[in-house]
Formats: C-alpha cells, sequence, structure tokens
C-alpha cells in the first residue's frame, strides 16, 4: 500500500486547480468507497449481521466482505492534504508538518474515522513520491542487476521486520518499515521499468488499469469462493492459485460491462 501513496506523490501536479482536484478526488475515490461500502453493509445486513458504523470509524476496519475498501478515503485523505500542503504552504513549513503528521502516524497516537489515521502515515509517503520526481531521477533509472539486488535484500528485510498492517496501523520497527516501503517501490519501479516493453506487460497493464475494481471486489469474490469444498495439501495451494485467476477474470469482464454504461468513468 505505500507504494501506492509514493506514486501519488510522484505524479502530484500543484498547477491543478484546487476546486477540480479535490471534486475529481471525491468521485474517483470517494463515491465507490461509499457505493461498495453501503453494498457489503446492506448484504451484510440481509445476512443477519449489523456494523453499520464501520463505515465511518474506527478507521473502516469493520466494513464487512471486502475490507480492502479501507483504502479508499485513506487515498483521498492522503492526496488532498498533501496537495493542499504542497500547494499552499512555504516549502520548508509543508515539510515539516507533514514529517510530524507522518512521525505522529507511526506511533498511531490517535484513532481517526475514514481511515484518516492511516492516511497520516500515508502522507509522508506521498512527499517521499514528490522528493523521487524532483531529486531521484538516477535511483528510478537502476540497471537490472541492481534492482535484483534490492529485490532480495528488500525481502530479506521485510522477513526481519515482522507482520505490518498499514490498515491496523501495525508497522512493526518503524524505521525499517519506512525503509522497506521506500527501497520496495524503487525496486518495483525499476523492474517496471524493465518490463515496459515485454510482451507479459499487457497483462499487468491491465490490471493496473483496473485497480479500483480489484480493491472493490476481489475480498469480496474470495469469501464467495471460499464456499468452495476444497480438502487440504496440493488441492488447496493450486486453489488458492485458481482464486488469483477467477479474480483476475472476473474484474477483466466485469471492467469491459462496465465501459458500455453509465459508470465507465
Amino acid at each position: 500500500m505505500p507504494m501506492w501513496f509514493i506514486l501519488s506523490g510522484y505524479f502530484f501536479d500543484a498547477k491543478k486547480n484546487t476546486k477540480y482536484y479535490i471534486l475529481k478526488k471525491m468521485k474517483e475515490l470517494l463515491a465507490p468507497y461509499i457505493f461498495f461500502a453501503l453494498m457489503y453493509e446492506l448484504l451484510w445486513t440481509f445476512m443477519g449481521n449489523s456494523q453499520w458504523s464501520g463505515i465511518i470509524w474506527p478507521n473502516t476496519v469493520q466494513v464487512p466482505l471486502n475490507g480492502a475498501l479501507w483504502f479508499l478515503p485513506a487515498m483521498f485523505v492522503v492526496n488532498v492534504v498533501s496537495f493542499l500542503l504542497l500547494k499552499y504552504t512555504p516549502w520548508v513549513i509543508a515539510v515539516i508538518i507533514i514529517t510530524i503528521i507522518s512521525f505522529a502516524g507511526s506511533l498511531h497516537v490517535v484513532s481517526l474515522p475514514f481511515s484518516a489515521d492511516s492516511a497520516m502515515v500515508g502522507i509522508g509517503f506521498f512527499l517521499i513520491g514528490h522528493l523521487l520526481r524532483k531529486y531521484g531521477a538516477k535511483v528510478l533509472k537502476l540497471k537490472i542487476g541492481y534492482s535484483v539486488i534490492g529485490f532480495i535484500l528488500n525481502t530479506i528485510l521485510k522477513f526481519i521486520n515482522g507482520y505490518v498492517n498499514v490498515r491496523l496501523n501495525q508497522y512493526a520497527n518503524i524505521v525499517l518499515f519506512w525503509v522497506n516501503a521506500v527501497v520496495g517501490t524503487v525496486v518495483f519501479w525499476n523492474i517496471a521499468r524493465w518490463m515496459e516493453h515485454k510482451a507479459t506487460l499487457s497483462i499487468f497493464q491491465e490490471i493496473g488499469r483496473q485497480s479500483l475494481l480489484y480493491v472493490c471486489l476481489n475480498q469480496f469474490i474470495i469469501a464467495l469462493l471460499s464456499y468452495v469444498p476444497i480438502s487440504g495439501g496440493i488441492a488447496a495451494v493450486v486453489w488458492k492459485v485458481m482464486e488469483v485467476w477467477i479474480v483476475i477474470t472476473v474484474c477483466f469482464w466485469l471492467n469491459r460491462l462496465l465501459a458500455k454504461t453509465p459508470f465507465k468513468k
């Protein structure tokens, strides 16, 4: 998840009109969040459960059937707060404010609605993405050999750090968490750049274009697939792999279907 916050910062453009920017982010992030959260809550209630407060508080962690939705309001808060600070605040002051916000978020000193406490950390990654665009040209053009070495080291450090869950504000060792997030993003950026002209890249590009659908539907689809009776052992492993491709296939065709409706944008 930190990678997406970093990428948002990389593509930040202070020249955009503020009103247009905020309304655009509301349409892209808040509208689908509200739509799918309400849909899942209605289904959950129909199944004999009820936890409507989970849409807002605490940190959307109680939204049923698809907890991944937390990312949408968090991304909205990250984009809007970062945009306003970087656009209207002197550079040094903005960096200081964002650093303080991110540090407080890493310590999780307060719980906030709409995933805003997770977004506090995301704001710091947004700034890092912006800095990478301004000053990180060299690290974003590494040779594939260095990228592979970086991938191996990053994987080792992730195991050393242990379990991390941005949604639940669990970061294990805070320093390693930040290092792993930034290094991992740089590594995957370079690997993606290396794959840019490879035939297999089209698959990942298609998945990238459908990323919003994956966030909104993947866990729900997996929850439905969990009702399929599968024994343990090799069969369970094979089924897990099949689940990935089923999710990709469903999202692919649903995206094609939506492209012919008013929901295409």
